[in-house]
């Protein structure tokens, strides 16, 4: 077999290597004198290998990706998650057969690359694939590739379960692709948790291509939330500081100074507001006075609830 050695590198993810290699032994030769074929070298997955057992079965299925590299599956996994028998490509009838030592494994060759299915086993396993560091583009071509072969992502991407926690990693670099992942698949508590993250965007600037996957619905929700947090800010800013009688450490005339203070460092930050406004930045500007900082920090503890 020929490998493709630059598509292989090119579908390993980042960190530990998903594959191996192992020989073949030679076949033994022909009857007519044919010279015995040299020994061949594949490229098998480390976790999705020959000894690989779910509920102490061996595998019966051999999924071949586009870049060469073998991953051993089973039958009863794989049919009964999928809602279209693994894309049409598992028949029914195989299930009764497949774990006939005399029966041959079952070998699809798959157009998805191997990082992809590596991510898409570990999922329908319940396995992590974390450690693998799979980068965001190859996240999204293995949902993509889980909605193919009949998997549902309302339950794969749940809290708690591997895929979710993958994606967490990612959340904070690509909040509105996440958002609209949530968004078309309905996905409630990964809505959620990327919202907040999409505090830190201008949403004029979602672009154009998600604006129909995040619908209507969900992007509304999502204006609603930048609006109700400026307003929240602001409101907290409209406050005054609290009058007291002359003390010898505050005279009136440096109650007077305070309060203009934190008048004008409330009026930079009402009108600079925005949903994403960091607590540092809140901070930076009302540092004129140990008096002022003291109300600025309140606010920002109350914001931040």
């Amino acid at each position: 077999m020929d490998v493709d050695k630059q598509a292989i590198a090119a579908s390993q993810p980042r960190g530990d290597q998903f594959f191996k290699e192992i020989s073949l032994p030679p076949h033994h030769p022909h009857p007519d004198g044919t010279p015995e074929p040299l020994e061949v070298t594949v490229h098998v997955s480390d976790t999705f290998g020959q000894s690989f057992k779910a509920e102490n079965v061996l595998p019966n299925i051999i999924i071949l990706s586009r870049d060469s590299i073998f991953f051993l599956a089973h039958f009863h996994k794989l049919f009964s998650s999928s809602s279209n028998n693994f894309g049409c490509l598992i028949s029914p009838a195989y299930g009764a057969v497949c774990n006939d030592p005399e029966v041959d494994a079952l070998e699809l060759c798959l157009p998805e690359s191997a990082s992809v299915l590596n991510v898409l086993l570990c999922t329908v396993y319940g396995l992590t694939c974390e450690h693998y560091h799979p980068t965001f583009e190859c996240l999204l071509a293995s949902l993509e590739a889980l909605k193919k072969y009949g998997f549902s992502l309302s339950r794969y991407l749940l809290p708690g379960l591997p895929l979710y926690n993958v994606f967490l990693n990612h959340i904070s670099l690509h909040p509105l692709e996440t958002y609209a992942i949530a968004a078309e698949n309905n996905l409630e508590d990964l809505a959620v948790v990327s919202s907040s993250y999409t505090l830190a965007c201008a949403l004029c600037s979602i672009p154009d291509h998600l604006i129909p996957r995040i619908g209507f619905v969900y992007l509304q929700r999502l204006y609603g939330l930048h609006y109700s947090r400026v307003e929240a800010l602001k409101k907290l800013l409209d406050v005054a500081l609290y009058s007291h009688t002359a003390k010898p450490y505050c005279s009136p005339r440096n109650r007077l100074l305070t309060n203009k203070a934190f008048l004008f460092a409330g009026i930079r930050i009402y009108y600079n507001a925005t949903p994403g406004r960091s607590c540092l930045t809140i901070r930076a500007k009302s540092t004129s006075s140990y008096i002022v900082s003291i109300y600025a920090a309140a606010v920002v503890q109350e914001w931040m609830v």
